[in-house]
């Protein structure tokens, strides 16, 4: 059918009214005195652009489709980064950059030391968790699929095609996304 949405087109379609809408750049943070209040993040609000300049770019040539891989990683990571920042300060208030330090980068759920943390910090598992009969989250296996196409980028220049630019962006979202929803649950508690 002439009028039939093509998969990639369906994806930025969906990635778009939700980019649109959702204000990755706002976080809620504790002020000296006590009370949340609203503010913008380096790192959340860098991720955010980061996944906007990923979005303008997966429709592009070759070229523009491997940074939007790249971006959308990066975004992740800043994200990541943050997230855990934010949990283990309220968690534990003394020297939250100390002990992501000791992890090192990249920052992401794909590694097996973030997971653990992320665990312990949210009670949350994305990807899964066979002793807790939890299947992983519906955009996981596109998300580490994604995060294997951008080690391929990277290290040998794979091509990237439409749909799996298309799939890495909306991939990268639905994973800040998710990030976001914990962030606010487990800072709001």
């Amino acid at each position: 059918m002439a009028n039939e949405m093509s998969p990639s087109r369906s994806l930025h379609a969906q990635a778009d009214s939700f980019e649109n809408t959702w204000p990755l750049g706002q976080s809620t943070v504790q002020s000296n005195e006590g009370a949340r209040t609203e503010a913008p993040s380096a790192l959340a609000l860098g991720s955010y652009h980061l996944l906007a300049q990923a979005h303008r770019l997966s429709t592009g040539h070759v070229t523009e489709r491997q940074l939007t891989v790249i971006l959308g990683m990066t975004a992740c990571e800043l994200y990541t980064e943050y997230a855990l920042t934010t949990l283990l300060r309220e968690k534990s208030p003394p020297a939250p950059s100390m002990f992501l330090d000791l992890i090192g980068p990249p920052m992401t759920l794909a590694r097996s030391q973030i997971q653990v943390i992320y665990a312990w910090l949210t009670d949350d598992h994305p990807w899964g968790n066979g002793n807790l009969n939890l299947p992983p989250a519906p955009w996981w296996r596109d998300w580490i699929a994604s995060s294997v196409l951008r080690e391929n980028v990277s290290r040998v220049s794979a091509p990237v095609s439409a749909a799996a630019a298309a799939l890495c962006y909306k991939s990268s979202v639905s994973y800040l996304a998710h990030m976001a929803d914990m962030v606010l649950r487990s800072t709001s508690a």
